[in-house]
C-alpha cells in the first residue's frame, strides 16, 4: 500500500503546474542503474514529466550503483545527492542488504540515517520497495526479501515519508510465469518492460497521462520551447509503441487484481 503521496504532489507535482522546475536522484543499486538493454523506469518518469509539464520542468538524475547496499549510500551520499540539492529522491535499496545477510536492525538503522541526512538538508525522501522477484529460483531468499521490504514501509510510515510500494504492487502477477517472463531479464532484474510497467505506476503517481494516451495534437500544448524535447519524447515513444501497449495492458491487469 502506498503512503503519503499526497506530500508528492504538494512537493512536486504543484511545483511542475506552476512552472518551476524539480530535480529528482534516483538513489539505489543495479534496480536503479540505468543500464543496456533498454529504458529505465526513472527514464519513463522524466519523459512522462516533461510531456505533461513541460521539458524544462523535470531533471533527474541516476545515482544507482550496482551490488550496492545501504551502507555504501551512506558513504557516498554527500557526493551524489546532498551536494546536488535535489528536491527529491526515489531511495530503491535492501536487495543487496537482505542477499549478504546484513542484519535487520543494522539495514533499518541505515535507512533511517539516510532519511535524516537527506531530510536535514531539504530533501524530500520518496521510499520505494523493489519490484517483485522471482523467488521460485533464488530459494531462500523470499522470507529475508519480504522482512526487509516490510523495514521499508515500517521506515516510510514512522517518517511520514511518501512511500511507492512496487512490490505489493507485482505480486498479484509474478508468480505466473507469463509475467516473469515478459517482466525479469534474471530472477533479481527487470526488462525493458518491466522498466515502463514500473515507470508507468510512478508516471500515474506523478498525474501524467499514459504515454499510449497521448495524441500528435497535444503537441500544441507543449511550449515552443520545449518542442525539441517533446519531439524527442514522442519519438522515443513512438518506437516504442508495442512496449507501451503491452505494458498498459499488464498496468490495467495489476489494476483490476488490487480492485483500483
Amino acid at each position: 500500500m502506498n503512503l503519503n503521496i499526497d506530500k508528492i504532489r504538494v512537493n512536486l507535482v504543484d511545483k511542475m503546474k506552476r512552472g518551476q522546475m524539480v530535480r529528482i536522484i534516483y538513489l539505489g543499486a543495479s534496480c536503479t542503474q540505468r543500464r543496456i538493454p533498454g529504458m529505465h523506469w526513472g527514464d519513463w518518469l522524466e519523459l512522462a514529466c516533461k510531456l505533461q509539464y513541460g521539458g524544462g520542468m523535470f531533471q533527474a538524475f541516476s545515482a544507482g550503483v550496482g551490488g550496492e547496499t545501504t551502507k555504501d549510500l551512506l558513504n557516498r551520499l554527500d557526493r551524489d545527492v546532498i551536494k546536488l540539492s535535489p528536491d527529491a529522491v526515489i531511495m530503491t535499496i535492501g536487495g543487496n542488504d537482505a542477499i549478504r545477510n546484513m542484519p535487520l536492525d543494522d539495514y533499518e538503522h541505515n535507512l533511517l540515517t539516510l532519511y535524516r541526512r537527506m531530510s536535514e538538508s531539504g530533501v524530500l525522501v520518496i521510499f520505494q520497495t523493489y519490484y517483485a522477484w522471482d523467488l521460485k529460483r533464488l530459494p531462500g531468499v523470499g522470507d529475508k526479501l519480504n522482512k526487509f521490504m516490510q523495514i521499508i514501509r515500517d521506515t516510510a510510515k514512522k517518517t511520514e515519508s511518501p512511500f511507492i510500494d512496487q512490490y505489493e504492487r507485482w505480486s498479484p502477477i509474478i508468480s505466473q510465469k507469463e509475467y516473469v517472463d515478459r517482466l525479469l531479464m534474471d530472477p533479481l532484474h527487470t526488462t525493458e518492460l518491466g522498466n515502463l510497467v514500473m515507470g508507468l505506476n510512478l508516471s500515474n503517481i506523478f498525474e501524467c497521462a499514459n504515454p499510449g494516451d497521448l495524441e500528435p495534437a497535444e503537441a500544441s500544448k507543449v511550449p515552443k520551447s520545449d518542442s525539441l524535447m517533446a519531439n524527442y519524447a514522442k519519438e522515443v515513444v513512438r518506437l516504442m509503441t508495442s512496449y507501451t501497449k503491452e505494458a498498459i495492458e499488464i498496468h490495467e491487469t495489476i489494476n483490476s487484481k488490487l480492485d483500483i
